[in-house]
């Protein structure tokens, strides 16, 4: 009788954040250009997570077309500054900076919200593949930046599967690996003993973050080749 109850409790509370967390935002923008760039973006229900992302779309030919360059200038650059980071930089034989490499911009998804602010899924497309990114963002209902919310993949990285959750909690889950008391580079090449790492943020009622929770497991992992991601074998 105990565990039923607690079931329906479980049920209940995940119904009342699903009301709580929609997409009435997104008929208030007040910004006509901004609402152009929002429409390029598909509405996805929550929780989304790398394994969904890596699921649905080949983030090199993903199903949506570019981001416009002037949509780029208006909305994902600040004092004509990208807000996304470099992937790298391609330097000459004398080491100097030969070119910053910031990979290609498509529309994945807007997300739902718990306020006057949008959160939406760009992905940064490496020209080479290696590098490949997937990020979450706000913004205000003009079209300011808000704040980063996720970086919910990144290819060749130590994240396992970063999420955020039907509460807008925001997990960045990743592997970490000590030698001799020190944190190093995981391997690639064999199954190995390690920790589970969660870093929560909750996603405010303003598009802001907060620090919410840390834990650290023990468990085995191991290099997915295909994915370039590490996964937890148990």
């Amino acid at each position: 009788m105990k565990s039923t109850l607690l079931s329906i409790l479980f049920v209940l509370s995940n119904l009342l954040a699903q009301c709580q967390v929609n997409f009435d935002a997104y008929n208030s923008i007040i910004n006509p250009s901004f609402e152009g760039f929002v429409a390029l973006f598909s509405q996805k229900n929550l929780p989304l997570s790398a394994d969904i992302i890596l699921a649905e779309q080949d983030l090199q030919n993903p199903t949506a077309a570019l981001i416009p360059s002037d949509m780029i200038d208006e909305f994902l650059k600040e004092d004509g500054v990208h807000l996304i980071s470099k992937l790298y930089d391609i330097e000459l034989e004398d080491g100097q900076p030969d070119y910053t490499e910031m990979g290609a911009f498509y529309p994945l998804y807007k997300l739902p919200t718990d306020g006057d602010y949008v959160m939406l899924v760009v992905s940064q497309a490496d020209p080479y593949g290696s590098f490949d990114r997937v990020h979450v963002m706000t913004f205000d209902l003009s079209g300011q930046f808000i704040s980063f919310i996720n970086t919910l993949y990144a290819k060749n990285s130590i994240d396992i599967n970063n999420k955020i959750d039907i509460n807008l909690k925001s997990y960045y889950n990743y592997v970490l690996y000590e030698v001799a008391g020190q944190d190093t580079d995981p391997p690639r090449d064999r199954q190995f003993n390690g920790f589970e790492a969660n870093s929560v943020y909750q996603v405010t009622s303003d598009g802001q973050i907060m620090k919410d929770s840390f834990t650290k497991t023990p468990g085995d992992f191991m290099w997915e080749t295909n994915e370039k991601r590490y996964k937890r074998v148990n």
